[in-house]
């Protein structure tokens, strides 16, 4: 399969490897509707991979999943709308000292962000008239940055990637639609913990979870109307977790959290529009060995990745 192929929907069919080194498609289960499916294993690269997965789900149904591969190249997995095809690499000669961050404008694109190894943010992308770009530096904050950058894109084709600056503040860069801005520090006292998570409802919105210094799960959101609030404590799981938050804002307002526990399983917390519930354990056996990686196709679907403790990557996802 080359990359940047197009891909179809993933709801269909229970996962599984093939003998060629694929994952095709198994029988359907019987409807898992308003549930989880079952964990599937996707394999991993032929030089395993480090660190957590990332995930996009763009229009028409696509989805892609990249990771830092044990040799320090992008890697990618990509559904064609009847099995997965086997990982790709990307022979640009770029080295990742991080997990990569994606996201998608439009089901005819997708941009990738990476920190290398002499600490710059780099990016390329992707449209399907136009292929794969090279890599662009986009330089780091005055003070550096720690970690996986994340990134989010909303309406009206503006972009926003956020880091953990070497000073422990968030630090932002902005594509206008145009062109980038600087890099600029949000000046609110509050020190991360870890790489941040990113989501968005709409063109006037962003929302931002961080792990505090706490050890708890902090939240603060834009509007184009009121600007940044503060930021607030939503907890933490009863064992706590490891790690950086993942999360996905889908159709009808709905908001989930997602973290891999002190207990190494997955934990949820879920915004339903009007308010937050408490925590929720999968009690479904997963391992994880990573912070989990989301996405959404739709208002009724939402599929989580994660790095077990073997080196794998498993996938489960949920419809309503």
């Amino acid at each position: 399969m080359r990359l940047g192929t197009r891909i179809g929907s993933v709801l269909s069919a229970v996962l599984v490897l093939s003998a060629g080194g694929g994952i095709a498609a198994a029988e359907p289960p019987a409807a898992r509707l308003g549930q989880w499916s079952a964990w599937g294993s996707l394999g991993q690269p032929s030089v395993g991979f480090a660190g957590a997965p990332a995930t996009v789900a763009r229009g028409g149904g696509v989805a892609n999943v990249y990771a830092r591969g044990g040799d320090g190249a992008l890697w990618q997995l990509s559904w064609d709308g009847a099995r997965w095809g086997a990982w790709q690499r990307h022979n640009d000669g770029a080295v990742l000292d991080a997990t990569p961050a994606v996201g998608s404008f439009n089901a005819n694109h997708e941009h990738v962000f990476i920190r290398t190894p002499n600490g710059q943010l780099h990016q390329k992308y992707w449209t399907l008239a136009g292929g794969w770009s090279a890599w662009g530096s986009l330089g780091r904050p005055s003070v550096g940055f720690v970690g996986a950058p994340a990134t989010v894109a909303r309406g009206g084709g503006v972009a926003n990637v956020y880091v953990r600056g070497g000073d422990g503040a968030l630090w932002q860069l902005s594509w206008d639609g145009t062109r980038w801005g600087a890099w600029q520090r949000h000046n609110d006292g509050f020190a991360l913990g870890s790489a941040v998570a990113v989501s968005s409802f709409g063109a006037d919105h962003e929302q931002l979870f961080a792990r505090g210094t706490d050890g708890l799960l902090h939240q603060k959101y834009w509007t184009r109307t009121g600007g940044w609030s503060s930021w607030a404590s939503l907890g933490r799981p009863s064992p706590g977790f490891v790690d950086a938050p993942a999360t996905v804002a889908r159709g009808g307002g709905v908001a989930n959290v997602y973290v891999r526990g002190g207990d190494g399983a997955l934990w949820q917390l879920s915004w339903d529009g009007t308010r937050w519930g408490a925590w929720q354990r999968h009690n479904d056996g997963a391992v994880l060995d990573a912070t989990p990686a989301v996405g959404s196709f739709n208002a009724n679907h939402e599929h989580v990745f994660i790095r077990t403790p073997n080196g794998q990557l498993h996938q489960k996802w949920w419809t309503a």
